[in-house]
């Protein structure tokens, strides 16, 4: 987050991680295909050290932002696909499907803990 918004949300900045048929993917498992990703990403989060200008120091990095649409994002973070039926269908707060038309702000929303995702 120690860049300006104009750097890290520029198109140039976005970067395909990688592409792979759904059919393969579901039969997989997306944590086979984003394995290494996962392994760099906590490498990164407990500190890489580089050699930059001739000074040893220590980076960290984070991941700020996944991007996709609701099925795709539900899928990889291990939420059913699919929320046309479901009561509950956003996966991050607890509005449900009659009330969909009624609340515009995630102000006026509840938002999911790690127990109610659990229970639901």
């Amino acid at each position: 987050m120690n860049l300006p918004p104009s750097f890290r949300s520029s198109l140039r900045c976005i970067q395909l991680l990688g592409i792979v048929n759904s059919e393969l993917l579901k039969q997989r498992r997306v944590d086979v295909f984003l394995r290494h990703f996962l392994d760099d990403l906590i490498i990164l989060h407990e500190g890489v050290t580089l050699n930059v200008r001739g000074e040893q120091r220590v980076w960290f990095g984070i991941l700020l932002h996944f991007c996709g649409d609701i099925p795709a994002a539900n899928f990889v973070g291990g939420f059913k696909e699919g929320v046309g039926f479901a009561n509950l269908p956003c996966r991050s707060c607890m509005i449900s499907r009659d009330s969909l038309d009624e609340i515009h702000q995630e102000s006026e929303c509840i938002l999911r803990e790690k127990i109610s995702h659990e229970s639901s």
